[in-house]
């Protein structure tokens, strides 16, 4: 590897395509825009992945005040190269009631500011050492045996890629402007108001500014525009990001509206102003920008494409600063405006928002407090179903009806952000959690048609043959649904835990000590069973049906906590295995 890079230069030097006809500039041109738009998203996918857990701390911890979201939404948008990962990541925290409104517009803005480094580093015109970071990158990539380290190797080919895509764009642009209808075309761009939405279509088509930037900084270093066209291009762009956000928003929650209304308003509010601005006083920003390069950043041959970097990284830097001082105010606009949408469903999920799918670790996050919800409920019905069986009315058991029937509309919805999410690009350990939340949301369903459908068909039928449960019997069930309860609070609680970790507190139900219950409970029956009553055979036969639902319910609860410690077995992240063993050891009786 090292010969690699110190024969780099020699090697890039000599580097050469050139398309000798225009039907081959076109196809450089078409494929040198797939390179630059595919390795753009692999190294936003490849930045996430070798990031992983830490950016979602970073996001969670460092955004108590306006700075410091906004310095925390311009360094993870560093990181991760994409402002559209960053605001996913942020309604994800909205949704979780982990951040303000407020909060997250500074963080948007600070996003903006961290896409200027993509730009930044196309304008240096690494372009001729593409094919050293593709190589370097797999070398990397292939002999890695640790995932970061892996993954490390996958940013290094994406920008290798990114690089040999900007490359032949240049290359070919060299050979389409001496046709006719390019310059011909490329001549009417000089227009102000046409530049601006040639650079919003370009950037709206492409979904990335990032990829709309490259390609401008490619034709304006052909001498095909001029800078101050250049600049209109460069709003453009900017205000084409707004796209991709707002249609992505229009099937999230409330939140997600808010967050890519705001972004959508301080790229066009912004765009506007710096259109004035500019339209008058092109000459002093001109002048301005070239003086920036003076201090010998950029040679004469990198002026251009630096320039336009410049303009993209002080518009951004100027939003932020125009804006930060008044997000409380345009999130209490933004709140009013847009109201909280009708309920699709009988009871609507809180957290499930469709905008976080793309990231699979903020969707699982919002899953697992969904389901966190759906457990909290069963637990509700839990509470209420044996009283009202053993001796409640019609009415109390038609609650039971319609508490079971609210957890099965939250089942489905579950079920179905589920799948959507296990068509997501999922790590070992982001599979291993979706597994176990299926599972756990599967056991919970399970437990609510035990309670809400079968132990209140047991209570109608009481109801209707006017069966009295004797006090001894009711005490015995009592008792097993006490234990029934206790158990799966327990195994709820690694649900409701962020981490996904069990309660050091919590206490297991042991099995035995359910065992005994158990078999006290039908030993009372066999009696029942031969005592002298008319309808014995009738309250016998509704008695047991109601233990078995109970011990089915048991069995769920600890079939929940024992997925819990598979999953604490399996995952990458957990280096403690005493831990394990200990908590193991600890159920061994549950």
């Amino acid at each position: 590897m090292c010969l690699i890079l110190v024969g780099a230069p020699a090697f890039a030097s000599n580097f050469n395509i050139t398309a000798k006809t225009w039907p081959h500039a076109i196809m450089g041109l078409l494929g040198g825009i797939t390179f630059l738009l595919y390795g753009l998203d692999k190294m936003t996918s490849a930045f996430k992945s070798l990031a992983g857990e830490r950016l979602k701390y970073i996001l969670g911890r460092l955004t108590k005040n306006k700075i410091s979201a906004l310095m925390t939404g311009a360094g993870v948008t560093a990181i991760v190269q994409s402002s559209a990962a960053t605001t996913v990541m942020v309604v994800g925290f909205i949704s979780a009631k982990l951040m303000t409104l407020p909060q997250s517009l500074a963080v948007i803005l600070g996003s903006d500011i961290g896409t200027t480094l993509t730009v930044q580093l196309i304008a240096f015109k690494l372009n001729q050492y593409a094919l050293i970071f593709i190589i370097i990158g797999f070398i990397v990539k292939s002999l890695s045996k640790k995932e970061s380290i892996w993954h490390l190797g996958r940013v290094i080919m994406a920008i290798g890629v990114v690089f040999f895509g900007i490359f032949l764009i240049g290359e070919s642009m060299a050979l389409l402007q001496n046709l006719p209808i390019v310059k011909q075309t490329i001549s009417h761009i000089s227009s102000p108001i046409l530049a601006v939405i040639i650079g919003f279509v370009l950037t709206a088509l492409m979904q990335s500014s990032a990829a709309a930037l490259a390609i401008v900084i490619a034709i304006t270093d052909q001498g095909l525009l001029s800078i101050s066209a250049a600049f209109y291009l460069v709003l453009g762009c900017n205000m084409g990001t707004c796209i991709t956000a707002v249609i992505a928003s229009l099937k999230s929650n409330q939140d997600g509206q808010r967050a890519a209304a705001a972004h959508a308003f301080f790229k066009v509010s912004g765009a506007f102003l710096f259109f004035i601005a500019f339209f008058i006083f092109t000459e002093w920003f001109t002048k301005n920008l070239i003086s920036m390069d003076a201090s010998g950043l950029s040679t004469a041959e990198r002026a251009v494409p630096r320039q336009i970097a410049h303009m993209h990284t002080i518009f951004n830097i100027s939003l932020a600063l125009l804006y930060l001082p008044f997000t409380d105010k345009i999130a209490e606009i933004l709140t009013k405006l847009i109201k909280k949408k009708r309920k699709e469903w009988r009871v609507q999920a809180e957290y499930l928002d469709t905008f976080l799918i793309s990231t699979p670790s903020l969707a699982i996050n919002a899953a697992r407090s969904e389901t966190a919800g759906m457990a909290n409920r069963v637990i509700k019905l839990m509470r209420t179903t044996t009283p009202a069986v053993i001796s409640g009315e019609i009415d109390d058991l038609a609650k039971l009806k319609k508490q079971e029937r609210d957890i099965d509309a939250l089942y489905s919805q579950i079920i179905y952000y589920l799948g959507q999410i296990s068509t997501q690009n999922l790590t070992a350990d982001e599979s291993l959690q979706l597994m176990w939340l299926m599972n756990n949301v599967n056991r919970l369903e399970n437990i609510s048609d035990l309670l809400g459908e079968e132990l209140y068909d047991i209570g109608v039928r009481r109801q209707k043959n006017d069966i009295k449960i004797s006090t001894p019997t009711t005490k015995q069930i009592v008792a097993l649904s006490d234990s029934c309860l206790k158990a799966l609070k327990y195994s709820s609680n690694a649900i409701s835990s962020f981490e996904v970790k069990l309660a050091k507190n919590a206490k297991p139900i042991d099995k035995e000590a359910f065992k005994k219950l158990l078999d006290k409970a039908i030993k009372n029956q066999t009696k029942r069973l031969i005592a002298d009553s008319p309808d014995r055979v009738k309250t016998y036969t509704l008695e047991m049906d109601m233990i078995d639902k109970l011990q089915r319910t048991f069995y769920h609860s600890r079939k929940m906590t024992k997925d819990t410690l598979n999953l604490l077995e399996q995952r990458d992240g957990l280096k403690n295995k005493e831990d394990i063993s200990n908590l193991d050891a600890a159920l061994d009786k549950a």
